[in-house]
């Protein structure tokens, strides 16, 4: 990545090498990373993101980390249900199914 860009990793854990983010962010190459998916979830103790201190403090100051828990809500929870009831719904009255998976 070109220096001082910014890394938003929200695709799947594994993707992006975290100990190689961990020494970007701390060479001041990247400007930051926001961060809400990790190879291990939740990170283990040992995770080199966690570990940004000391002499990267600074570089902990430019990294935003997230608990990846967006679809744990009532409120999502409450919408996948309502949302899954209706298709059912839709079928029964021999009507297609909305989003449909293949």
């Amino acid at each position: 990545m070109k220096k001082g860009a910014v890394l938003v990793q929200a695709a799947r854990g594994g993707i992006v090498d975290e100990a190689a983010l961990a020494d970007s962010l701390a060479a001041g190459h990247l400007g930051g990373a926001a961060v809400d998916v990790y190879s291990v979830e939740p990170p283990a103790p040992d995770n080199p993101l966690l570990r940004l201190a000391g002499e990267a403090a600074e570089a902990a100051s430019r990294l935003l980390l997230t608990p990846h828990m967006a679809g744990v809500t009532r409120q999502s929870s409450a919408f996948l249900f309502r949302s899954a009831w209706q298709n059912v719904e839709r079928v029964m009255r021999g009507e297609p199914p909305l989003h449909r998976a293949y």
